[in-house]
């Protein structure tokens, strides 16, 4: 039988022959372990590492984007997802700085497969953390081959009043707009964005943090399947978009208000 590790852990200081003594128990090493050291650790131990599809994120500290996984690679230094560097520990590292007005800035991740979804039939979440600046309407992401093509794609809109978010999927005729309306969606401070398309119940939700989400059905939508490239900081429809971005993730799963929330909690 193997004998997990223990370690002393303080519990009360109490005053005893007038001197401080401390009581301690003994608590399992992973107790205090189970706690993330990051973004990226949360989202595996909320959705596993299996269901990560693909993700780009910056060390804790500071340094060049890392690909979680080998789906689509970056080059270091000419995508915008790979240029944020940080000195120090800064509160949420950058991934991504996009400070340029021309579509050519964004991040291109080519056409694989393995992010080229049919919103009718497949289950999928895209996540991360972005702090956005801009008064014009900017890309934030999209995969389609043409624009206003079968696809799926963000953009933000800082330009009517409210500010928006919206969230799209399209089959080239017909579209569906999940949106968020709030004046925070560009207020230079990060958030958690969570775009989700649910197949199994024929809709897409959009969350900001973990607020209740824009929810809009998809029952009459065709293939949205695609051969255009994805890109990240561009959506094919506005210019690039102004701001930052650090852990984005492209996650099987349509994830649920729970889940949300316990990604937020952990950022």
């Amino acid at each position: 039988m193997t004998q997990a590790r223990t370690e002393q852990v303080g519990l009360l200081a109490v005053a005893q022959d007038r001197s401080l003594k401390v009581q301690t128990e003994q608590v399992p090493l992973q107790v205090k372990r189970s706690v993330p050291t990051n973004f990226f650790d949360a989202l595996v131990g909320v959705v596993g590492f299996d269901n990560i599809i693909e993700g780009w994120r910056l060390e804790e500290s500071s340094g060049p984007a890392i690909g979680v996984k080998d789906v689509a690679d970056m080059t270091a230094g000419a995508d915008v997802i790979a240029r944020g560097q940080g000195t120090g520990v800064p509160a949420r590292p950058k991934a991504a700085e996009v400070s340029g007005a021309s579509p050519g800035d964004a991040f291109d991740a080519g056409n694989p497969s393995e992010l080229d979804f049919d919103a009718r039939n497949e289950n999928f979440s895209i996540v991360f953390w972005a702090k956005m600046d801009g008064s014009t309407a900017a890309g934030l992401f999209g995969k389609q081959s043409v624009l206003g093509g079968a696809g799926y794609q963000a953009c933000l809109r800082p330009d009517v009043n409210p500010d928006q978010m919206q969230w799209r999927v399209r089959d080239g005729t017909v579209v569906r707009t999940a949106i968020i309306v709030d004046n925070s969606v560009s207020d230079d401070q990060w958030h958690l964005w969570t775009f989700i398309n649910d197949a199994t119940n024929s809709e897409i939700r959009l969350h900001l943090d973990n607020g209740t989400p824009s929810t809009v059905t998809h029952s009459t939508l065709g293939d949205t399947s695609n051969t255009g490239n994805l890109l990240i900081g561009d959506d094919l429809t506005f210019v690039s978009m102004s701001g930052e971005l650090n852990h984005v993730y492209f996650v099987s799963l349509a994830l649920s208000q729970a889940q949300v929330n316990q990604l937020f909690a952990a950022g």
